[in-house]
């Protein structure tokens, strides 16, 4: 039996409990070669078998899950789509939005981060993002969620490469509700595209550290149901910004004004069921400044394409967006 949590383990009534570590160079690729049979050392296929077990991070399940997926194919290109970009980009960031993610979110993440080179419509889109997920289905390294439209993937395949992404693909996710301990690398955060801390406890965004943001390279910042207060005005900064998402966070009560309107670059922005102090000032007073984003602040926003708010006083006028 294998298990995350010792207290599982015992209760089953194990009497000897041993601690998976990650293998050694040589014991990952026997264990590859053992579980994917002769054809990972057959002449023609061998030279990329060796490429595809180090991806894997010496994670026995991991290693597993790929040599049984890989076990019978015969064909060379088969054993390079293993490698194939956008297929490891879509892995990762299935990983990134943790378990009985939506296909919609996956959909969300990829068009946030420009990955959908040559196709010009929302059906090809999406078309594409369903052929990747059963491809990965295949392969056993993502699992059907607890609804069609979900998806999953085992706890250690999840950490594991919520791991990988953070340090090849600048792509940070908390995985748990603590906020994990790259958000204090300055400047590692720096380097980030994407910043997925959902279902954190996270009250505050920034601290001093984070005072000039200017140069951060984030392009998703996903807070859906954290438990974030303010929306800081340092936001505003961040100039490359296409989606943000705070779906959910009932504790969000400030959103700085200007904040959103700074976003110049922005595409997506999903506000539904987190905050409704709207300011209906369009501008404060010396004397009396707004202390609150205005929905007029989003007409600002050339780039939008997506908006989801939820307006509870419905006596605000008329909003025109370009």
């Amino acid at each position: 039996m294998t298990s995350r949590r010792q207290e599982v383990l015992k209760s089953m009534g194990s009497q000897k409990v041993l601690q998976i570590e990650l293998l050694e160079e040589d014991e990952a690729w026997k264990l590859f070669k053992n579980v994917a049979g002769p054809i990972a050392e057959r002449s023609d296929l061998q030279p990329t078998a060796e490429k595809v077990a180090p991806k894997c991070a010496r994670l026995p399940i991991a290693i597993a899950t790929v040599a049984k997926a890989l076990k019978h194919k015969e064909n060379l290109y088969e054993w390079e789509d293993a490698l194939e970009r956008e297929l490891s980009e879509t892995f990762l960031l299935c990983c990134i939005m943790g378990h009985n993610a939506a296909t919609e979110e996956l959909l969300k993440y990829r068009r946030g981060l420009g990955l959908f080179r040559g196709l010009d419509t929302v059906e090809k889109v999406r078309r594409r993002v369903l052929t990747l997920v059963s491809e990965l289905k295949d392969s056993s390294l993502v699992l059907s969620g607890s609804s069609p439209e979900q998806l999953d993937m085992h706890d250690v395949v999840c950490e594991v490469a919520i791991a990988i992404a953070f340090r090849d693909r600048g792509w940070l996710a908390s995985g748990k509700e603590e906020v994990s301990e790259e958000w204090s690398d300055k400047d590692r955060m720096r380097t980030c595209s994407l910043v997925s801390l959902q279902n954190t406890k996270v009250s505050e965004l920034l601290d001093e550290r984070y005072s000039d943001v200017r140069r951060v390279n984030l392009e998703i910042l996903d807070l859906r149901k954290s438990t974030i207060r303010v929306l800081p005005k340092e936001i505003g900064q961040l100039r490359r910004l296409k989606l943000l998402d705070l779906s959910g966070c009932f504790n969000l009560k400030v959103i700085s004004p200007n904040v959103l309107s700074s976003l110049s670059r922005l595409e997506e922005l999903y506000l539904y069921g987190c905050f409704n102090r709207w300011d209906w000032e369009v501008e404060g007073s010396e004397n009396n400044p707004r202390s609150n984003a205005s929905l007029v602040e989003l007409q600002s926003l050339s780039r939008l394409t997506t908006l989801e708010v939820h307006i509870w006083n419905c006596s605000i006028g008329t909003l025109q967006f370009p």
